[in-house]
Protein backbone atom coordinates (compact mmCIF):
# COMPACT_ATOMS: atom_id res chain seq x y z
CA UNK A 1 0.00 0.00 0.00
CA UNK A 2 1.35 3.40 -1.00
CA UNK A 3 1.98 6.03 1.66
CA UNK A 4 2.43 9.80 1.58
CA UNK A 5 5.84 10.75 0.24
CA UNK A 6 7.67 13.33 2.36
CA UNK A 7 9.40 16.19 0.52
CA UNK A 8 13.05 15.37 -0.36
CA UNK A 9 14.64 17.30 2.56
CA UNK A 10 12.39 15.47 5.06
CA UNK A 11 13.15 11.94 3.89
CA UNK A 12 15.69 10.06 6.01
CA UNK A 13 19.08 9.85 4.29
CA UNK A 14 21.42 6.90 4.79
CA UNK A 15 25.06 6.33 3.76
CA UNK A 16 26.34 2.83 3.04
CA UNK A 17 28.89 0.79 1.12
CA UNK A 18 27.36 -1.73 -1.28
CA UNK A 19 28.54 -4.77 -3.24
CA UNK A 20 26.80 -5.32 -6.60
CA UNK A 21 27.13 -8.64 -8.43
CA UNK A 22 27.49 -9.32 -12.13
CA UNK A 23 26.18 -12.89 -12.07
CA UNK A 24 26.74 -14.80 -15.31
CA UNK A 25 25.56 -18.24 -16.35
CA UNK A 26 27.57 -20.63 -18.62
CA UNK A 27 26.07 -18.99 -21.73
CA UNK A 28 27.36 -15.59 -20.58
CA UNK A 29 23.92 -14.16 -19.79
CA UNK A 30 23.68 -11.70 -16.91
CA UNK A 31 21.16 -12.09 -14.08
CA UNK A 32 19.02 -9.06 -13.31
CA UNK A 33 16.43 -8.69 -10.57
CA UNK A 34 13.14 -6.86 -11.14
CA UNK A 35 12.88 -4.32 -8.31
CA UNK A 36 10.31 -1.67 -7.40
CA UNK A 37 9.48 1.15 -4.98
CA UNK A 38 6.35 -0.15 -3.25
CA UNK A 39 5.91 3.09 -1.29
CA UNK A 40 4.60 4.68 -4.50
CA UNK A 41 1.36 4.02 -6.37
CA UNK A 42 1.85 2.89 -9.03
CA UNK A 43 5.13 1.30 -7.97
CA UNK A 44 7.92 2.18 -10.45
CA UNK A 45 9.86 -0.85 -11.72
CA UNK A 46 13.42 -1.36 -12.87
CA UNK A 47 16.00 -4.10 -13.41
CA UNK A 48 19.12 -4.17 -11.24
CA UNK A 49 22.06 -6.36 -10.44
CA UNK A 50 21.86 -8.43 -7.25
CA UNK A 51 23.67 -7.06 -4.23
CA UNK A 52 23.34 -5.09 -1.05
CA UNK A 53 24.93 -3.32 1.85
CA UNK A 54 28.08 -4.41 3.63
CA UNK A 55 27.20 -5.43 7.18
CA UNK A 56 29.36 -4.73 10.22
CA UNK A 57 32.35 -7.05 10.35
CA UNK A 58 32.08 -8.06 6.69
CA UNK A 59 34.46 -7.41 3.84
CA UNK A 60 33.48 -7.06 0.21
CA UNK A 61 33.93 -10.75 -0.63
CA UNK A 62 31.93 -11.97 2.38
CA UNK A 63 29.14 -9.56 1.42
CA UNK A 64 29.22 -10.81 -2.17
CA UNK A 65 28.88 -14.45 -1.09
CA UNK A 66 26.06 -13.61 1.35
CA UNK A 67 24.14 -11.40 -1.07
CA UNK A 68 24.46 -13.96 -3.87
CA UNK A 69 22.82 -16.59 -1.69
CA UNK A 70 20.20 -14.27 -0.17
CA UNK A 71 19.00 -12.88 -3.50
CA UNK A 72 19.47 -15.86 -5.85
CA UNK A 73 19.99 -19.04 -3.83
CA UNK A 74 23.32 -19.64 -5.61
CA UNK A 75 26.39 -20.37 -3.52
CA UNK A 76 30.06 -19.75 -4.13
CA UNK A 77 33.34 -19.38 -2.29
CA UNK A 78 34.97 -15.98 -1.83
CA UNK A 79 37.70 -17.15 -4.23
CA UNK A 80 35.05 -17.47 -6.98
CA UNK A 81 34.39 -13.73 -6.90
CA UNK A 82 36.33 -11.70 -9.50
CA UNK A 83 37.09 -8.01 -9.37
CA UNK A 84 36.33 -5.36 -8.43
CA UNK A 85 35.12 -4.73 -11.97
CA UNK A 86 33.77 -1.20 -11.42
CA UNK A 87 33.16 1.37 -8.69
CA UNK A 88 30.79 4.33 -8.50
CA UNK A 89 29.08 6.75 -6.16
CA UNK A 90 25.29 6.53 -6.46
CA UNK A 91 22.29 8.27 -4.97
CA UNK A 92 18.99 6.41 -4.90
CA UNK A 93 15.98 8.50 -3.90
CA UNK A 94 12.95 6.43 -3.02
CA UNK A 95 9.51 7.49 -1.83
CA UNK A 96 10.37 7.18 1.85
CA UNK A 97 14.18 7.56 2.07
CA UNK A 98 17.39 8.38 0.20
CA UNK A 99 20.50 6.18 -0.06
CA UNK A 100 23.96 7.60 -0.70
CA UNK A 101 26.24 4.70 -1.50
CA UNK A 102 29.56 3.60 -2.83
CA UNK A 103 28.83 0.66 -5.13
CA UNK A 104 31.57 -1.84 -5.96
CA UNK A 105 30.77 -4.32 -8.73
CA UNK A 106 32.17 -7.86 -8.72
CA UNK A 107 31.73 -10.72 -11.19
CA UNK A 108 30.82 -14.32 -10.44
CA UNK A 109 29.95 -17.25 -12.69
CA UNK A 110 27.28 -19.74 -11.63
CA UNK A 111 25.84 -22.91 -13.13
CA UNK A 112 22.63 -21.05 -13.97
CA UNK A 113 19.16 -22.40 -13.51
CA UNK A 114 16.22 -21.37 -11.42
CA UNK A 115 16.59 -18.45 -9.04
CA UNK A 116 15.27 -19.37 -5.59
CA UNK A 117 16.29 -16.64 -3.12
CA UNK A 118 17.82 -17.93 0.09
CA UNK A 119 16.76 -15.18 2.51
CA UNK A 120 14.97 -12.06 1.30
CA UNK A 121 13.63 -9.59 3.83
CA UNK A 122 9.89 -8.92 3.83
CA UNK A 123 10.43 -5.59 2.05
CA UNK A 124 12.62 -7.30 -0.59
CA UNK A 125 9.92 -9.92 -1.20
CA UNK A 126 7.35 -7.14 -1.65
CA UNK A 127 9.59 -5.12 -3.99
CA UNK A 128 10.87 -7.98 -6.19
CA UNK A 129 8.63 -8.64 -9.18
CA UNK A 130 10.83 -10.82 -11.41
CA UNK A 131 14.31 -12.09 -12.17
CA UNK A 132 15.72 -12.95 -15.55
CA UNK A 133 18.85 -13.97 -17.42
CA UNK A 134 19.69 -11.30 -20.03
CA UNK A 135 21.87 -12.02 -23.05
CA UNK A 136 23.63 -8.97 -24.49
CA UNK A 137 20.96 -8.67 -27.25
CA UNK A 138 18.22 -9.01 -24.57
CA UNK A 139 19.79 -6.13 -22.65
CA UNK A 140 19.98 -3.95 -25.78
CA UNK A 141 16.32 -4.74 -26.54
CA UNK A 142 15.26 -3.83 -22.98
CA UNK A 143 17.08 -0.50 -23.29
CA UNK A 144 15.48 0.13 -26.71
CA UNK A 145 12.03 -0.53 -25.14
CA UNK A 146 12.79 2.11 -22.51
CA UNK A 147 12.99 -0.31 -19.58
CA UNK A 148 14.75 1.20 -16.60
CA UNK A 149 18.09 -0.39 -15.64
CA UNK A 150 20.11 0.39 -12.51
CA UNK A 151 22.94 0.97 -13.12
CA UNK A 152 22.12 2.85 -16.29
CA UNK A 153 25.74 2.22 -17.35
CA UNK A 154 25.27 -1.56 -17.27
CA UNK A 155 26.39 -1.96 -20.90
CA UNK A 156 29.68 -0.19 -20.09
CA UNK A 157 30.21 -2.42 -17.06
CA UNK A 158 29.40 -5.53 -19.13
CA UNK A 159 32.02 -4.45 -21.68
CA UNK A 160 34.56 -4.13 -18.84
CA UNK A 161 33.92 -7.78 -17.92
CA UNK A 162 35.64 -8.73 -21.18
CA UNK A 163 38.85 -6.84 -20.35
CA UNK A 164 40.10 -7.28 -16.77
CA UNK A 165 42.98 -4.89 -17.53
CA UNK A 166 40.40 -2.07 -17.24
CA UNK A 167 39.40 -3.07 -13.69
CA UNK A 168 38.35 -1.38 -11.56
CA UNK A 169 36.51 0.86 -13.97
CA UNK A 170 35.80 4.22 -12.30
CA UNK A 171 32.25 5.19 -13.22
CA UNK A 172 30.81 8.69 -13.05
CA UNK A 173 28.63 9.48 -10.01
CA UNK A 174 24.96 8.84 -10.75
CA UNK A 175 21.50 9.40 -9.37
CA UNK A 176 18.96 6.67 -10.05
CA UNK A 177 15.77 7.53 -8.20
CA UNK A 178 12.06 6.90 -8.23
CA UNK A 179 11.69 10.34 -6.60
CA UNK A 180 14.57 12.82 -6.91
CA UNK A 181 16.86 12.87 -3.91
CA UNK A 182 16.76 16.66 -3.60
CA UNK A 183 14.36 19.53 -4.33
Amino acid sequence: MATTTPPPPQRPRFRRDVVRLLVQNPEGALLLIGDSDTSLDPAPRWWSTPGGGIEEGEGHLETAVRELWEETGFTCAPTDIRGPVAVREAVHGFGLFVLDQTETFYAVSVAGGEIIPGALTESEVDATWDNRWFSRPDLAAAIARGEDLWPRTLEVIWDALLDPTTWPLQLEPAEESTIPAAD
